[in-house]
């Protein structure tokens, strides 16, 4: 067991991890249906006026259903988690 083959592997699959997340937000994002707390007829996703957390909703802010962004937020945090530990 080469100490730095552990080292160079962990921090390969901590990178992908991360950049996995920052792909699967993004793509999150895009797909927000909408609804932000202060204007429920918003449409999609606003880095200022939404909570990172919307994008995990079920149900979006607007009312519309979010199939799309929470699965795809589900898996970018388990992703980031899982690569983490």
């Amino acid at each position: 067991m080469n100490p730095s083959f552990w080292r160079r592997g962990i921090f390969t699959v901590v990178l992908y991890a991360c950049l996995a997340f920052l792909v699967l937000t993004t793509a999150a994002m895009f797909a927000y249906p909408g609804g932000q707390g202060n204007n429920l007829a918003a449409r999609g996703y606003s880095m200022t006026e939404n909570f990172f957390s919307d994008l995990g909703r079920m149900q979006a802010l607007n009312g519309r259903p979010n199939l799309a962004a929470a699965p795809l937020f589900t898996a970018a945090l388990s992703l980031a988690g899982r690569g983490m530990a």
